[in-house]
């Protein structure tokens, strides 16, 4: 097949640019065969709404009109029908005041262990819940992971893979035949943001089935701007993104300019997350930071420990073991202003998104065949975490002060890591947690107003507990050294 960059004609091209402004327009979902997703240029990237990517066929979906899968057709490409949009999403699917009961309903019942937090509102007032669980001894000490769903209005098996886990811990706490579960919640916080996106999820069950955005509009005709292109790192750098509101992929006016956006941004932040799995469909993907092209993250060695063996223990829709990893560039297209890689930069949150499901199956496949089965497959991969933050290879201890022996807060870099715009892991309350693969390493603390400090630990398959007393610089400056 010639290539994609080469066959496109300019007219054909902006012809689409407008074709996902009517959220009436009825579209499909159409499967385009190419030798591999680095022939796509930026135009055309920037102008098609591009769902999903499958490895094995390579094949791209595209999602437009009728009339442009048979302009594709009529050009010669090798072209697949999947499928028509429908009216609406199945309507066992849960929408967002279904979760909003789900949540009421599971702290009502178990209030030792769930908390809920609105950490903010969606543009049109719609409140974002994150829901914590955790046995209530200590939590402020215990290392915070999250896992979050929703960011694309039409990706609605994600909801039902973060509301399963909630429910799965909450009644399996105290069973005595799944030990595991009281063992994470007596070590863990566990956070859930089922539904970032609940504006644009409520445009899906009423307006469009295949709404991708938030709920940004003017003259109260929907606009949207993709979410996961908002956030600030990158922030429409690398043609990771568009800057035209008709495109699936516009990236908003500025950076972080959306309040979901923002009500993410400062929860993690506040909460010091640890790890954190972001959940989307489809493509059976696991993506690793950075977005942009040929860029990876200064503790790659780490990234890749993880994300691999989360890939590998997650199982496809056909059966067959492992999902693809890589990031997203490498296995997919560039991408900028992204959850996971914000989170990296700004916090030092180890942050992947699963894409869950197949291409055959898309956003939306038949509930009855596939909730269960999806939500099932997931488990793997979120208990295979949860055991990874709380047994696997880390550094964890407190920071104090020398002289008080009280707890301040300060920063933990790997030495000898060419760290660019990359902010330390820090520690809250005194608290450090860091995640590492095994090997040897140098580790730099540092605190304002206090001497760096500088340990030489060794990493196997467990965590490695290490306290850190810092010594005052006013002291060095009293005495002269």
């Amino acid at each position: 097949m010639r290539l994609i960059g080469l066959i496109l004609y300019a007219s054909l091209l902006s012809s689409i640019a407008g074709n996902h402004t009517n959220a009436q327009e009825k579209k499909v979902r159409f499967s385009l065969k190419t030798d591999g997703a680095s022939v796509l240029s930026d135009e055309f990237r920037e102008t098609m709404d591009i769902p999903g990517f499958s490895v094995e066929n390579k094949s791209l979906d595209i999602i437009a009109s009728k009339e442009y899968f048979e302009r594709f057709k009529g050009m010669g490409f090798d072209v697949t029908l999947l499928e028509t949009q429908r009216s609406g999403p199945d309507a066992a699917y849960l929408n967002h005041d279904e979760i909003a009961q789900i949540i009421n309903s599971l702290s009502s019942q178990y209030p030792d262990i769930i908390h809920v937090k609105k950490i903010g509102e969606s543009l049109m007032g719609r409140p974002i819940y994150a829901v914590r669980l955790t046995a209530p001894e200590n939590i402020q000490a215990k290392p915070a992971v999250l896992f979050n769903s929703m960011h694309h209005a039409r990706e609605i098996m994600t909801p039902e893979v973060t509301v399963d886990l909630m429910i799965y811990l909450a009644t399996n706490y105290n069973n005595l035949e799944k030990p595991w579960v009281n063992e994470w919640l007596e070590n863990l916080s566990i956070w859930i943001v089922p539904q970032v996106n609940p504006d644009g999820n409520k445009i899906v069950w009423e307006q469009d089935s295949w709404w991708r955005k938030n709920g940004r509009a003017e003259n109260n005709r929907p606009y949207g701007v993709d979410l996961n292109r908002n956030y600030p790192y990158e922030w429409g750098a690398c043609n990771g993104s568009s800057g035209n509101r008709s495109s699936a992929t516009f990236r908003g006016d500025s950076a972080g300019s959306e309040p979901e956006t923002q009500a993410l941004m400062n929860f993690i932040t506040s909460e010091n997350i640890l790890l954190d799995i972001s959940y989307h469909s489809y493509s059976e993907l696991v993506i690793a930071p950075y977005g942009c092209q040929g860029s990876y993250t200064p503790e790659k060695g780490v990234v890749d420990e993880i994300g691999q063996k989360l890939a590998s223990v997650l199982e496809r829709d056909n059966g067959s073991p492992g999902y693809t990893y890589g990031t997203g560039w490498e296995i997919l297209y560039p991408v900028d202003g992204d959850d996971i890689s914000w989170m990296y930069q700004e916090n030092n949150t180890i942050a992947y998104v699963i894409e869950v499901n197949s291409s055959s199956q898309g956003f939306q496949p038949s509930y009855e065949k596939w909730r269960e089965k999806t939500v099932e497959r997931q488990r793997r991969g979120w208990k295979y975490l949860l055991h990874r933050a709380m047994k696997g290879p880390q550094v964890r201890g407190r920071i104090t002060d020398a002289l008080t022996g009280k707890p301040i807060d300060g920063n933990l870099k790997i030495a000898n890591v060419e760290y660019h715009k990359e902010k330390a892991r820090r520690s809250k309350d005194g608290v450090f947690y860091k995640l590492l693969a095994p090997g040897s390493y140098d580790l730099v603390f540092e605190a304002t107003g206090y001497e760096p400090q500088t340990i030489s630990i060794s990493i196997g398959d467990s965590p490695v507990m290490w306290d850190v007393a810092m010594m005052p610089t006013s002291l060095g400056n009293k005495w002269g050294f």
